[in-house]
């Protein structure tokens, strides 16, 4: 039996009785645009108080990995204001970062601020990759990494790759 359609958030209709057997979604995304990307409204960009999201960061980071990064950065961001469907994989935020209003940057000449995330791709033999927040002196995770983008010894062997999303 299919139950009545609500008007969700963002105009995306939710599941009355699904809602009522007191299940919730993990992430509500805006429906995709050209490229698969939704771009984020001023209103949205604006929402995002990134010194609140690096307070968080910094208060939670810990001396070493614990290997959760991209739940303290999706944390953070969240402490920030921002409402972000959190990706299982560090590797795999570039869209929602996007989503929420960050704006790709390139790496030639590229001098941190505050507030950027960056995303690496994995090492061999790994899945996740990495995700990083620049709190305004260093980068920082679940740990505090140091001014250097990469976090380790193996990212740092193997040069992989890696995207910078500015707020």
């Amino acid at each position: 039996m299919t139950g009545t359609r609500l008007p969700g958030p963002l105009g995306l209709e939710r599941n009355a009785m699904a809602m009522e057997r007191g299940t919730r979604p993990l992430a509500v995304m805006p429906r995709p645009g050209p490229l698969g990307i939704e771009a984020a409204t001023s209103a949205e960009t604006a929402a995002i108080d990134i010194d609140k999201a690096v307070k968080l960061l910094n208060a939670r980071a810990h001396p070493s990995s614990h290997k959760r990064c991209a739940h303290y950065i999706g944390r953070a961001l969240e402490a920030g204001g921002a409402i972000i469907a959190k990706p299982r994989y560090a590797k795999d935020y570039g869209p929602a970062l996007l989503s929420i209003g960050f704006r790709a940057v390139p790496k030639t000449g590229y001098l941190p601020q505050k507030g950027d995330v960056i995303v690496l791709d994995p090492p061999q033999g790994k899945i996740a990759g990495h995700i990083q927040m620049f709190n305004g002196d260093i980068w920082v995770s679940d740990f505090n990494q140091h001014a250097e983008i990469y976090p380790g010894g193996a990212y740092r062997r193997e040069q992989v790759d890696y995207r910078i999303y500015r707020p």
